[in-house]
């Protein structure tokens, strides 16, 4: 073990993150590499612990998933190969993206519109309007592909150039700006998130 998956393990979670992000592409160095790997490999196993968690708490409080099949998936070979095929689409991933998707297939946690409000107009349960926050979205990777090609052609249909969307792949929820969130590739980062502006 090296020093920065040493010093995640040990709490200095942020730290760590922060000095990673800082060696940008320089992440692909044989000295820093495999310990970024163990990192990125670290903060994706948390995660999907805490969304186990999650996922078990909201179904507990009565939850109703709008997409419950994609609520959390588990990744298989043919969704690792899906990596592949965006980084040969697109350009390279941050790291901690490639391991996300060689780890999680999707996460949706957006609520069921039958559930935000009763037919009057008041809460029916106690997380009626829980999903009218922005909620977590992860969408598979060929899912991803889908709703960046919509917005190329989205754009091309008003007039706009489509060319900025071919680099940018959204994850499938949208800030309150109304922007897709997701990433803009090739990134020889770490991790690299914005909302496209």
């Amino acid at each position: 073990m090296s020093r920065y998956y040493v010093r995640y393990k040990s709490g200095e979670c942020e730290t760590v993150i922060r000095e990673l992000v800082n060696h940008g592409k320089t992440i692909y160095e044989p000295s820093v590499f495999p310990d970024a790997v163990s990192v990125a490999c670290e903060v994706v196993d948390r995660s999907f612990k805490n969304l186990c968690l999650l996922l078990k708490r909201l179904n507990e409080l009565g939850y109703l998933f709008q997409h419950p099949e994609d609520a959390l998936v588990e990744a298989c070979s043919d969704d690792v190969a899906a990596i592949d095929n965006v980084e040969a689409q697109m350009g390279v991933v941050p790291l901690v993206v490639r391991k996300w998707y060689e780890r999680i297939k999707s996460v949706d946690f957006t609520q069921q519109e039958t559930q935000m409000f009763s037919n009057d107009g008041s809460p029916c349960v106690p997380v009626s309007g829980l999903g009218l926050n922005t909620p977590l979205v992860f969408l598979s990777l060929p899912k991803c592909l889908l709703l960046q090609e919509d917005l190329c052609k989205q754009a091309a249909s008003v007039g706009d150039d489509p060319s900025h969307w071919k680099r940018f792949l959204p994850l499938g929820a949208w800030a309150s700006n109304s922007n897709p969130k997701g990433f803009s590739l090739a990134s020889l980062r770490v991790l690299r998130c914005r909302v496209l502006q």
